[in-house]
C-alpha cells in the first residue's frame, strides 16, 4: 500500500486542509500520516473519523515552546522536525509502511530538501488562495518590488489591485519583514516539487490557475471541507476533528434555532485576530444599531475590550459565544451573513455554505480574499475603514444592511449560492479538484509499478500542447530503461509509464512515432494500457529536431544506438518548445504557440507581425518588444523555450491582453457609476470623443439610415 507523509504547520488554520486532504487521499486506499507537533501543554493528539489517517505526535518541551516568538518559531520547527522526521520515516519502513511521498506545507521548503535526500518524492500545498499565491511569486521573481510604488497594480491573471488589496506583508514590509520573508521564500524551490497542491478549485480562480498552469503542473485539490458539508461521499466525515478552543455547540444551535431563517448576522474574526479596544467598541454598537440578530464569537482572552453591560443591553437580539461550530453554525437555515475578517478557510466556508459576508479584513493575505469576495465572486461588500483605520459604527451597520437588505443583498446572496454548487461540483465524483486528486493517486501507483529512472535521459515534464481527452497541461511521465522491460528478442524497451485510467499527453505519442519513423531494430516498444482513443500525430517536427546540432553532436558521441536514442529523445524534449506545436488532433492543426495565459499567436508568422495578434501591441510596441530582447524578427515556432521564457517575462511588463480588455471594461464601468459625460454616453451606447452623430456613427445609433433617392421613390 502507498504510504503518504503530511506535515502541516502546527497551525488551525494550515492542520484543516491538509487534514482534511490527509482523509481524501486515504478514502482512495492510500495509507495516511499526519504528524502533529505539541508539547504536553497542548490539546490531545487529532482524533480522526476516518481510521485510515494515522496521527504521529511530535512532542517538544512546552517551556521551549513557549519562549519562542511568531517570528523565530519557523526555525524552531524545522530544528524539531529536521531531526524527529528522518527518524519516523525509517520507522514506518521498519514496520512494512515505507513512505512514498511527503506532502508538506509549503512554507516548509526545507522539507522537499529533506525528501530529495531520502529519495522520497515530495509535494507542496499551499494553504492559502492561488491569487494570494500569484502576488507573492511576483515579489520572488522581481516583477513586484516592495516596498510598492503608488498606483494600481495589474498582475498576470489577476484583477486590477490597489495596494490595500495586497497582503499586509507587502503594502506594509516593515510591519512584519521575517513573515514577508517566509511567505516569499515559498517560491525558491517550487520547480523542484513533484506536485503542487493548492486549496482551491478552478472555476473559483480560473484565470489565475490557468496562469500558473503556464509555469508549474499546480493541482487544485479544494475546497477542503468535510465531506457532510460537499458531497457526502465520506461517510461520518462531518468536522475537522481538531479545534484550539472548545466551542459551545449547544449553546449556539440552541440560541439559533429559535431564530427565523436568515435573521442572523454570524461575526467571527478566526483565532488570531486581535482587535483594538476601539474597533471592539465600534463593532458592538454597529450590531447593536442594526436591524438583525447577532451570534458573535469573542474569545476569551477579548471579552474584556467589549463595552460595559453590552451582553445584557443586547439579550434579546443576540448572543456573544467564546467559540463555536462554525460550519454548523453557517450551515443553520437562520444565518443570513457572515461578517468575517477573510481568512482563506472562513471565506471557503461561507462560499461552500451559501452565507454572503461582510468582509472586514485584517492582515495577511485577508485583504486579498475581501477584494476577490467583493469585486470577482460578488458574494458579500467589504467594510471601509475611516482615516484613523478603524470601521465605524455607521459603516457596520451600512454593510449588514446590504448584504441582509434590498436588491443588492438579493443578488449577493444568488451568486453564493451558485457558487455554493459549483464548489460541491468540484468535489464531487468527475468533478476538477477530484480529477485531480484521482491523477496523484494515479501517478503514485504508476511510479510504484514503474520506478523512476535515475539515468540522465528520463522525462518528467509539463507540455502546454495538449493531452488527449483533457486539459491543456497536463503532465505527461515516462522513461527509458535499459532492460526494464524485455521484448523476445531481448532488445531493450521503450516504457511509457502510467495506469490503466492515466491520460497519455501528445508528447508521448509523438514519441512513440518518432522511435517508429526511425527504424530502430530490436526496439519493442511497451505500453501500459491507456484509455485513451488512437490519435493521428504528424512527425514532422519530430523529425525537425533530429537536425539539431546538439543532437546530431550528442549522437556522434555515444555509438551506441540506444544510448543515442535516450539522448535524442532527452534533448529534442528540451531543447525548444516547437518541438510538438505542429501536431494534428485527427486532421486539425494546431498552429498557436500559447504565450501567456489566454494569449496566443499564430506560430507560422514572423515575430514581429505575430505578436500583433495580441490585444494592446501594435507595429511600434511589437518592435520595441524585439528590440529589447534582441531578438531576430524569426517565426514563432521556431523560438527555442528560452526566447519564449524570456519573451513571457518582457510581455509580462505591459497591460495587454485580458488584462487590458479587463482594464478598460472597470475604466468604462466607473465612468457609469459616477455618471460623468463620456459614461452617460456609454450608457446611452454613444460616441464618447467628439465625433459627429447627425451623419457618423450608424453603428452606434442603430440601423443604417434610408438613403434619399429611396425615400423620394418610396413616397411616390
Amino acid at each position: 500500500m502507498l504510504h503518504i507523509l503530511v506535515v502541516p504547520l502546527p497551525i488551525q488554520g494550515h492542520i484543516n486542509p491538509m487534514f482534511q486532504f490527509s482523509k481524501r487521499l486515504a478514502s482512495k486506499g492510500l495509507r495516511v500520516t499526519l504528524v502533529t507537533v505539541s508539547s504536553d501543554t497542548h490539546h490531545e493528539p487529532i482524533e480522526t473519523q476516518l481510521s485510515l489517517v494515522k496521527i504521529e505526535s511530535i512532542y517538544a518541551a512546552s517551556e521551549e515552546a513557549d519562549k519562542i516568538n511568531a517570528e523565530n518559531k519557523m526555525q524552531w520547527l524545522q530544528n524539531i522536525l529536521s531531526k524527529k522526521l528522518p527518524e519516523l520515516i525509517s520507522k514506518q519502513e521498519s514496520i512494512g509502511y515505507p513512505i512514498s511521498c511527503i506532502v508538506y506545507d509549503s512554507a516548509m521548503t526545507w522539507a522537499l530538501d529533506m525528501a530529495k535526500r531520502l529519495g522520497i518524492a515530495g509535494a507542496s500545498f499551499f494553504t492559502h488562495s492561488c491569487a494570494v499565491g500569484t502576488v507573492y511569486c511576483n515579489v520572488h521573481q522581481g516583477v513586484l518590488s516592495v516596498p510598492l510604488k503608488e498606483g494600481p497594480i495589474l498582475l498576470p491573471g489577476l484583477p486590477l489591485l490597489e495596494p490595500h488589496d495586497l497582503p499586509s506583508f507587502i503594502n506594509d514590509p516593515g510591519s512584519y519583514p521575517s513573515f514577508l520573508k517566509l511567505v516569499v521564500g515559498r517560491f525558491s524551490n517550487i520547480t523542484d516539487a513533484d506536485w503542487i497542491f493548492w486549496n482551491s478549485f478552478d472555476c473559483l480562480e480560473q484565470e489565475v490557475v490557468s496562469w500558473m498552469r503556464t509555469r508549474w503542473p499546480i493541482k487544485t485539490i479544494g475546497p477542503t471541507l468535510p465531506s457532510m458539508y460537499l458531497d457526502k461521499r465520506l461517510e461520518d466525515d462531518r468536522d475537522y476533528g481538531f479545534n484550539l478552543f472548545t466551542p459551545n455547540i449547544d449553546t449556539c444551535i440552541k440560541w439559533l434555532e429559535s431564530k427565523d431563517t436568515g435573521t442572523v448576522v454570524y461575526v467571527s474574526f478566526g483565532s488570531m485576530a486581535n482587535l483594538g479596544e476601539k474597533q471592539m467598541e465600534e463593532l458592538a454598537l454597529g450590531l447593536k444599531r442594526s436591524k438583525t440578530n447577532f451570534l458573535w464569537v469573542v474569545r476569551e482572552s477579548e471579552i474584556q475590550k467589549l463595552p460595559s453591560n453590552f451582553e445584557e443591553q443586547t439579550s434579546e437580539k443576540g448572543l456573544v459565544v467564546n467559540w463555536c461550530p462554525q460550519l454548523q453554525v453557517l450551515a443553520h437555515k437562520a444565518v443570513g451573513c457572515f461578517m468575517t475578517h477573510c481568512g482563506w478557510n472562513s471565506t471557503l466556508e461561507a462560499l461552500c455554505s451559501g452565507v454572503p459576508m461582510v468582509a472586514m479584513p485584517q492582515w495577511t493575505d485577508q485583504l486579498t480574499n475581501a477584494k476577490f469576495v467583493e469585486d470577482e465572486w460578488k458574494v458579500g461588500v467589504r467594510v471601509k475603514v475611516d482615516q484613523m483605520g478603524i470601521v465605524t459604527k455607521e459603516e457596520i451597520e451600512r454593510c449588514i444592511a446590504q448584504v441582509m437588505e434590498g436588491e443588492r443583498g438579493k443578488e449577493i446572496k444568488r451568486n453564493s449560492m451558485r457558487w455554493r454548487e459549483l464548489a460541491k461540483e468540484a468535489v464531487a465524483e468527475g468533478g476538477s479538484s477530484d480529477k485531480n486528486i484521482e491523477e496523484f493517486v494515479a501517478a503514485l501507483l504508476s511510479q510504484k509499478t514503474h520506478p523512476k529512472s535515475t539515468h540522465p535521459w528520463q522525462i518528467n515534464t509539463l507540455k502546454d500542447v495538449g493531452q488527449v481527452g483533457g486539459p491543456s497541461g497536463a503532465d505527461a511521465t515516462f522513461s527509458f530503461e535499459s532492460g526494464a522491460s524485455q521484448s523476445p528478442d531481448g532488445a531493450a524497451g521503450l516504457d511509457l509509464g502510467g495506469a490503466a485510467h492515466l491520460q497519455l499527453g501528445v508528447e508521448a505519442l509523438g514519441l512513440v512515432e518518432a522511435v517508429l519513423d526511425m527504424g530502430v531494430v530490436g526496439l519493442a516498444i511497451h505500453m501500459v494500457p491507456m484509455a485513451v482513443e488512437a490519435m493521428a500525430i504528424t512527425t514532422t517536427t519530430i523529425r525537425r529536431c533530429m537536425d539539431l546540432p546538439e543532437v546530431t553532436s550528442y549522437i556522434s558521441n555515444n555509438p551506441d544506438p540506444m544510448f543515442g536514442l535516450r539522448g535524442t529523445v532527452a534533448i529534442a524534449s528540451d531543447a525548444s518548445r516547437r518541438l510538438f506545436q505542429s501536431v494534428s488532433f485527427h486532421g486539425v492543426g494546431a498552429r498557436c504557440l500559447n504565450i501567456r495565459a489566454g494569449m496566443e499567436i499564430p506560430d507560422n508568422k514572423p515575430l514581429k507581425f505575430a505578436l500583433q495578434y495580441i490585444h494592446g501591441i501594435g507595429r511600434a510596441r511589437a518592435a520595441q518588444i524585439l528590440s529589447e530582447l534582441n531578438m531576430s524578427n524569426k517565426l514563432a515556432m521556431d523560438l527555442t523555450r528560452r526566447e519564449v521564457v524570456a519573451l513571457d517575462d518582457v510581455l509580462s511588463k505591459y497591460v495587454i491582453g485580458r488584462d487590458l480588455a479587463g482594464l478598460v471594461d472597470r475604466d468604462i464601468k466607473r465612468m457609469k457609476d459616477i455618471q460623468c459625460y463620456r459614461g452617460i454616453r456609454h450608457v446611452d451606447n454613444l460616441p464618447c470623443r467628439g465625433q459627429r452623430t447627425s451623419t457618423n456613427a450608424r453603428t452606434r445609433k442603430g440601423s443604417q439610415r434610408v438613403a434619399v433617392a429611396a425615400s423620394k421613390k418610396l413616397k411616390k
